[in-house]
């Protein structure tokens, strides 16, 4: 999410820790069923969030269009949880970039 500054035209970004509680509280909010959908995703735009460790606690709404937002950022950790339009390949191929293949310390699917 990028909020301009006043006064100038420099960008707000929101650091990590709040990137990754907000990504958490969405998922656990959405329309009291917990699935967040493509469109909420992409507001975690790799230039103006930043993600580390993300847990996705209902999948079942993204696409691999949606989850592609995740390419951007340098992911250490990614917890999906029923993933139904992609699969784990499609997530680890297409969806995440190659410095997070070479560096990813865990991936899981429940």
């Amino acid at each position: 999410m990028k909020f301009p500054a006043n006064g100038n035209h420099d960008t707000v970004y929101l650091h990590t820790e709040l990137s990754e509680r907000l990504l958490e509280r969405l998922c656990q909010n959405v329309g009291g069923n917990n699935q967040i959908s493509d469109l909420q995703l992409s507001l975690f735009d790799h230039s103006s969030t930043r993600l580390r460790s993300s847990r996705i606690s209902n999948a079942s709404e993204l696409s691999v269009e949606g989850l592609k937002v995740l390419r951007g950022h340098r992911l250490l950790e990614l917890e999906i949880q029923d993933l139904a339009n992609a699969t784990v390949s499609d997530v680890i191929d297409d969806c995440l970039g190659k410095y997070v293949g070479d560096a990813m310390e865990g991936i899981s699917e429940n």
